[in-house]
């Protein structure tokens, strides 16, 4: 799997936990394995370019990446394809 088919699918994942933890109020994992996963998301982020450095904030270009979210949002850009995914 290339390195932006990758970003996009765990973008995918983190906003799908944004979504059961800040809507819906069910959880599927601890607080500390969606910290993980948004560290990988920064470094998939750095690696494709993207400076992804939590002490500065987003650029221009990273500011939709999910990690950057400090809630949910349905005006997110991946919130359609992951509503019909989730068949919200």
């Amino acid at each position: 799997m290339s390195l932006q088919k990758e970003f996009y699918e765990l973008q995918k994942t983190l906003l799908k936990h944004k979504f059961l933890y800040y809507i819906k109020c069910e959880p599927e994992i601890t607080d500390h394995d969606y910290d993980m996963l948004e560290e990988k998301s920064l470094k998939l982020a750095r690696a494709l370019g993207f400076r992804g450095d939590k002490n500065e904030g987003p650029e221009k270009d990273e500011e939709e990446h999910v990690h950057w979210m400090v809630d949910f949002r349905t005006d997110h850009p991946l919130w359609e394809d992951l509503k019909k995914e989730l068949n919200e």
